[in-house]
Formats: C-alpha cells, structure tokens, sequence
C-alpha cells in the first residue's frame, strides 16, 4: 500500500477498534498494515536488489567488453610486429645469400683466372722448350 492508504487506514481507527462494523481489533489492523508495508518493502528492496544486479551484470559486460578491445588491439599490434620482424630476417637472409653467391662466383672466377694464368704459363714453358 502507498503511505497514504497507510494513512487512511490508521486515522480511521481509534483506540476501540475499527469505526465500521468489523470486528478487527486495532491491534490487528497495525499488524496487517505493518505486513502490508513489509511486504511492499521487501517487493522494493527485491527489485532495487534485481535492479543492482542487473546494473552490475551491464558494467561486468561493459568492462569485459573493453578489456577484449584492447587484448584484441594488443594481439593485432603483436601480430604486427611479427610479421615486421618475420620480413626483416627474410630480407636479412636474401642480403646473406646474395653476399654468398658473389663470394662464391669470385671464387669461381678467382679459380677460373689462376687456371687460365697456370694454363697460359704451361703453354708458355712447352713453348720455350
């Protein structure tokens, strides 16, 4: 009951009891009135309580949504840096291979000229003999 009808219902009774024809003693009509407000207490305090959980399940959602935002964003930026890292030892191991076959076709011609020079001083000797 709303705090007027509480109203009512308590200034319409005196000392005696009820003014009308029931037999409700006054004392009843306080313990009934008290249930009443119990009750709508309880009915209030009940949905102010849903209320907070509800409101608190929002914030919980809302706070895990964030915090998957920004694992999401840590993860991409990781994922990022990865591949950056993954391109330079790519690009790290073509510069050492190029490095490599150049070394090696230097040798190779190295070798190729020292034989020329060996052969050409061979002929050169026959030759003279």
């Amino acid at each position: 009951p709303t705090l007027d009808r509480v109203c009512e219902l308590v200034s319409s009774q005196g000392p005696e009891g009820p003014r009308s024809n029931s037999n409700m003693p006054f004392f009843t009509l306080y313990e009934r009135v008290a249930r009443d407000i119990m009750r709508s207490l309880r009915l209030n305090v009940g949905a102010d309580v849903d209320h907070a959980r509800e409101q608190a399940q929002v914030e919980e959602v809302s706070e895990l949504q964030g915090h998957c935002k920004q694992v999401t964003e840590a993860a991409g930026n990781k994922a990022d840096a990865l591949r950056q890292e993954e391109e330079q030892r790519r690009q790290e191991n073509v510069e050492a291979l190029q490095r490599e076959i150049d070394r090696m076709r230097n040798e190779m011609q190295s070798s190729m000229a020292e034989r020329e020079r060996t052969s050409v001083q061979s002929t050169a000797c026959c030759v003279m003999m």
